[in-house]
């Protein structure tokens, strides 16, 4: 006997509308009443579930997280630095076909928003933390966060002004982003000289 598909709850219905929504246009233009017509619900629930569009897209923003940790999820068999970079084409492709879920939160009212920031971060901190797991780095010391922190800061607004123009190819984006990493990770032994990181594992 064939295994039933388990459905999406409405809820999961609800924010897989918003991800599509939020990626594809500002933040503004999205209607809640809009999003309940795409998922297929009534036009009330956002409202039961969320509350308001603040808090709706704050949950869109923790499903991202989600997403993004299935997307890198699919790199484990790879060496270290073909991991890294492959993640890292992954989440600019990502980004690439929902502009909006990613300038949303740097380019809009939402940036001075502090519950939005803070979902936001520890959502970008989420993916992070699945890179740094990628070369051995599953317990990353302050010195590590600091500076993969900082470089995060760096990769999204590459990421968010290429989107905009996209002036050069994806693949030296991605290289860049890349050797960046590279760079920041060696510079945590200047912070903490106790700092030790195989680095090689990115340079094989």
């Amino acid at each position: 006997m064939a295994e039933r598909t388990e459905q999406p709850t409405r809820r999961e219905r609800l924010l897989a509308a918003g991800r599509e929504a939020f990626g594809r246009q500002p933040y503004d233009e999205v209607s809640l009443t809009d999003i309940a017509k795409r998922a297929g619900v009534a036009h009330g629930l956002p409202f039961h579930y969320f509350s308001n569009k603040r808090g709706f897209f704050i949950e869109v923003v923790r499903s991202i997280a989600g997403e993004m940790r299935i997307v890198h999820s699919g790199t484990k068999d790879l060496p270290p630095a073909a991991a890294v970079r492959e993640a890292l084409d992954r989440h600019i492709d990502y980004f690439e076909m929902r502009p909006h879920t990613l300038l949303g939160p740097m380019r809009s009212a939402l940036v001075a928003d502090p519950r939005v920031r803070e979902v936001f971060d520890a959502a970008r901190w989420d993916g992070a933390r699945s890179v740094l797991r990628m070369i051995g780095l599953d317990d990353p010391s302050p010195a590590v966060e600091l500076v993969v922190r900082a470089w995060q800061a760096f990769h999204d607004d590459l990421v968010s002004r290429w989107l905009v123009d996209r002036k050069f190819p994806r693949e030296r984006i991605v290289e860049m982003l890349f050797s960046s990493l590279d760079s920041a990770l060696e510079s945590a032994t200047i912070l903490d000289p106790e700092t030790r990181i195989d680095l090689t594992v990115l340079r094989d």
